[in-house]
């Protein structure tokens, strides 16, 4: 799995995308504190775009914040770049699943 995150901070374009939904980011998270920094063989964080998106449960203004936070924990990061809404439209918390069911109409915050 680390090989694979390694790609975006080793290639050329050095830009990544990522969101909290892949389940991902605490590996990736883990490659970016070995990769990233001041330190001799390191690449400067400045030098990386990083984008997260904001998961469709967390819509409701007192989720938004702990989502990126934890996001940014997860990643090892300090700050990101972009942060997007990942999809727009709101989805209901439901109990056991990553893919909650859509509520149709109005966004309602669950």
């Amino acid at each position: 799995m680390q090989a694979g995150c390694a790609s975006p901070i080793c290639g050329a374009h050095r830009s990544c995308r990522f969101s909290a939904i892949y389940g991902n980011e605490t590996e990736i998270g883990t490659v970016f504190a070995s990769k990233l920094g001041d330190g001799e063989g390191k690449i400067p964080r400045g030098d990386v775009f990083v984008t997260s998106k904001l998961w469709n449960t967390e819509h409701a203004k007192d989720r938004v914040l702990p989502a990126c936070k934890k996001t940014l924990k997860d990643l090892s990061l300090e700050y990101l770049d972009l942060y997007l809404i990942h999809w727009p439209f709101t989805m209901s918390q439901t109990e056991g699943g990553e893919w909650p069911i859509v509520r149709l109409g109005m966004p309602q915050h669950g």
